[in-house]
């Protein structure tokens, strides 16, 4: 150990330069005193360690991972069958099936009266029945007549049609309805007052009796209908759109939901759905052959046609569930007294569509 040594007197301090090296070579001293000096083979195993250690949590999350895909495959793979069972279940394959139709065990007419919501009498009319008289008014197998009705006016009628059945009846104005089938009417026995008001729930011709006094006013699901004295057939089924075509005369739609108001013309038509309206030029000839036993369709969705051909034939209607083929629109007609194994036919004549029948069910589904 190197020193340098000054002069001093007793007044001044010994001044020791310090040398860089000497105070490198003091601390590793002290330091191998203290610590043991490490050893290479120790080390190399511990990083061996930290590694091997590293490579399992890595291995143990790719194992992790791949149960998850394999989990989460497995239930989107049981969702799907699950979601596709309906295609087992009617033994099809490739869409979906759903219901727009189906049929009712064989119904017959019927005719209740109420006062109120108190029903006083319903009476049931069957094929081939003679005529009855109840209350005035005289009812058969073909049609009822309500102009000699004598209940008071705020006696309701409600005449119910089933499926496959048209029914006709005289209102105590003599105005002539024809009812097609699974169709309601509400009309008071008698009418009083400054209006002769009905209630309509499905499809039924009217021939209004004129009485400029009193306007005749027909309620729907979505429009009211307005008349003096007409002839128009007025569509309202619950599940398709709503049509008044006029055959004469003139008639006020209103349409409450869209705040709007259409005079009609003879050989005009109006369709209302979802809120939306379109007033066509139409050949009134046709609008109500319903009326004798056959069905004539222009320009109509497929899924109305079906639905009507559930109704006239009483039938369960099964379709792809694919919008686009429903609504297909077409022009078709149904012959007064024509099967419906003929109606079948003329329908797979269409060629982007197959139709078959299994019982009472008819079946339609796209042609690929």
């Amino acid at each position: 150990m190197k020193s340098i040594l000054m002069k001093t007197d007793e007044h001044t301090k010994p001044d020791i330069q310090k040398d860089p090296l000497l105070e490198y070579e003091c601390e590793q001293a002290l330091l191998r005193t203290r610590f043991k000096r490490p050893s290479e083979d120790e080390e190399w195993n511990r990083l061996e360690m930290r590694i091997r250690t590293a490579d399992a949590a890595r291995k143990k999350r790719q194992t992790f991972r791949r149960r998850a895909w394999a989990t989460c495959i497995g239930i989107a793979a049981m969702t799907l069958l699950i979601v596709l069972m309906p295609w087992q279940r009617f033994g099809e394959t490739g869409q979906d099936k759903i219901v727009l139709c189906d049929a009712q065990p064989p119904a017959d007419i019927t005719i209740t009266g109420s006062s109120g919501n108190t029903p006083s009498h319903t009476a049931v009319i069957r094929p081939g029945q003679n005529s009855v008289k109840r209350q005035g008014a005289v009812l058969s197998a073909r049609n009822a007549d309500f102009t000699q009705a004598e209940t008071a006016p705020e006696h309701t009628t409600v005449v119910t049609i089933p499926r496959g059945q048209v029914y006709q009846i005289v209102l105590s104005d003599s105005t002539r309805v024809w009812i097609n089938a699974d169709s309601r009417l509400y009309f008071p026995s008698r009418f009083s007052g400054s209006t002769r008001e009905v209630t309509l729930v499905g499809e039924a011709y009217f021939r209004v009796a004129k009485d400029k006094a009193r306007p005749f006013i027909i309620h729907t699901r979505s429009m009211t209908t307005e008349v003096l004295g007409t002839e128009f057939n007025l569509r309202a089924y619950p599940d398709a759109e709503t049509h008044v075509t006029l055959v004469e005369g003139s008639v006020k739609i209103q349409m409450p939901d869209i705040r709007h108001e259409v005079i009609l013309r003879p050989g005009e038509n109006v369709a209302y759905a979802d809120s939306t309206f379109e007033v066509t030029r139409v050949n009134t000839r046709y609008c109500a052959m319903w009326k004798d036993g056959g069905l004539y369709f222009d320009n109509v969705p497929l899924k109305d046609i079906l639905h009507d051909l559930g109704r006239h034939y009483n039938l369960t209607i099964r379709i792809d569930d694919d919008p686009a083929l429903m609504q297909r629109r077409l022009h078709f007609v149904v012959d007064r007294d024509e099967t419906v194994e003929e109606v079948i036919d003329n329908l797979n004549l269409f060629g982007y569509m197959s139709v078959s029948k299994n019982g009472q069910t008819i079946t339609i589904q796209r042609k690929n």
